[in-house]
């Protein structure tokens, strides 16, 4: 039986906040289509079945306003994005809520104002909308964030994918400086794509056989040696805990081997996996170390000893094979 992998890569400026003065290309954009070229051809060898990636574009009012219009990577990067769709790749949405406050180089994560949450979303939609022959099916939201409203709203735009939760997340304290409104408490999201109720995103309904699926992402191990190490330095110091919106529970593909290692083999022997998903922005391939790591995990994918049993798809892959 085939183990999913799925691979979502964001495609989005190298810098969060951008000089609207300077606009630079998104280089990291730029190194990741021929990096991911490179290891489709050596995935589908190794694995002898076609490897298909996600690609979500960011069309949201902070392009828009820095870059001058929405669909600026539309149009500056197309022959990339039509060469990406003819190799069996899904394009989609991700979405940011930045709002520019009062200080004119510091933006702020604005998920407490759902109309400005909607607003954003609508202009992704409509920009992907507009310059691609059919609407966008995948979307999610960026800094890891998603509430009900939001799920609905992609739904009745008649997005089929929704890839922003973390299975098993729990709610986050957020640094106000950075975002407004909280993170909803995933703890009891399971890691199965599932249509979800009309009134609570998070718990599926299995009467429903139609309308949005939520693909919750996968989540690093909760005790990781990280997180064991931090706590304790933190108790021997006497520091508070840190209250702050924390590193992404989410799996990289530049995290450490031996959690790669461990997680390859819970998915390919625990009948509790149904799929692997890695997730990241394209400005990792601004950061040397991050590529390195890169490098060592897709190598470990290519020479594992399952390599048969994997297969490299998009959301909608797997869901259809449901």
């Amino acid at each position: 039986m085939d183990a999913p992998i799925v691979i979502i890569i964001d495609i989005e400026p190298d810098r969060t906040f951008v000089d609207p003065h300077d606009q630079k290309p998104w280089e990291g954009f730029e190194r990741a289509v021929p990096y991911f070229q490179n290891w489709r051809q050596s995935l589908q060898d190794s694995t002898g079945k076609t490897v298909s990636f996600t690609w979500s574009l960011r069309l949201d009012p902070q392009i828009s306003e820095t870059y001058g219009d929405p669909a600026w990577a539309i149009k500056r990067y197309q022959p990339q994005l039509e060469q990406l769709a003819l190799e069996g790749d899904e394009l989609g949405v991700h979405v940011h809520a930045y709002r520019r406050t009062n200080s004119s180089n510091h933006w702020i994560e604005d998920f407490g104002d759902q109309d400005w949450v909607n607003a954003c979303v609508n202009m992704a939609y409509e920009t992907f909308s507009e310059y691609f022959p059919s609407p966008p099916r995948v979307f999610s939201m960026g800094a890891d964030w998603i509430n009900h409203d939001t799920v609905m709203l992609a739904e009745q735009l008649g997005m089929e994918v929704e890839i922003s939760a973390i299975a098993g997340a729990p709610s986050r304290p957020a640094n106000k400086k950075k975002y407004s409104g909280i993170q909803p408490d995933l703890s009891r999201v399971k890691p199965i794509p599932y249509h979800p109720s009309q009134d609570d995103f998070r718990i599926a309904d299995p009467e429903r056989t139609d309308g949005i699926w939520v693909f919750p992402m996968s989540r690093i191990r909760k005790d990781n040696i990280f997180g064991r190490l931090e706590r304790t330095t933190r108790k021997v110091l006497k520091l508070k805990p840190r209250q702050r919106w924390v590193r992404s529970p989410k799996i990289y593909p530049d995290i450490p081997l031996d959690e790669l290692k461990w997680q390859l083999a819970n998915l390919v022997k625990s009948d509790n996996a149904h799929y692997l998903t890695f997730s990241f922005a394209t400005r990792r391939f601004t950061w040397p170390d991050s590529i390195r790591l890169m490098d060592k995990n897709f190598d470990l994918l290519k020479t594992h000893r399952n390599a048969k049993d994997l297969w490299c798809a998009t959301p909608l892959q797997v869901i259809e094979r449901l």
